[in-house]
């Protein structure tokens, strides 16, 4: 499932594939860092450290393995930039290195998470959005339909129809 895209604001070769074993510490390193810095002003210190501790490489590792989830893996000029999952009809795992972001990556990965859903005969694509990602989500499409909070803070639930 090796695709290459080029996206004209973006100056490299941007690949998205399957996520492999050997990129578990850098999805993990890129998902926390955007934990750390995405996140703090809107939850506080213990949270981020909660949402941190929920996933370590060996959970990773362990959920990549299920059939019902498709993980996904930007590569730019071969470094790991980015990941996205589609489990079930849910997207999760959604983070770009805060080097790489605004650069049009979370949007081809998006993009290519709707298509996968889509090739499985998924109708409407779920997520539940951290606050600071709304507007991101919102650009591409996603309505917000309700607010709860979780163990982790507060989260924003969107949906889009496919």
């Amino acid at each position: 499932m090796l695709c290459s895209y080029v996206e004209p604001n973006v100056p490299y070769n941007l690949q998205i594939r399957e996520f492999t074993a050997e990129d578990a510490n850098r999805v993990l390193e890129i998902r926390n860092t955007n934990l750390q810095k995405a996140n703090r002003e809107d939850y506080s210190e213990i949270i981020i450290e909660e949402m941190i501790r929920t996933l370590s490489c060996e959970k990773l590792l362990e959920i990549a393995k299920e059939s019902d989830r498709v993980i996904l893996v930007a590569v730019a000029d071969s470094n790991v930039v980015g990941s996205a999952c589609l489990y079930k009809d849910n997207v999760r795992l959604m983070f770009v290195d805060p080097a790489f972001q605004r650069k049009g990556i979370g949007k081809v990965l998006l993009g290519k998470v709707e298509n996968i859903a889509k090739e499985n005969g998924i109708a409407k694509l779920k997520l539940m959005s951290a606050l600071p990602a709304e507007s991101f989500y919102e650009h591409r499409g996603f309505v917000k339909y309700g607010q709860e909070t979780t163990h982790m803070g507060p989260v924003i639930l969107m949906a889009k129809e496919l």
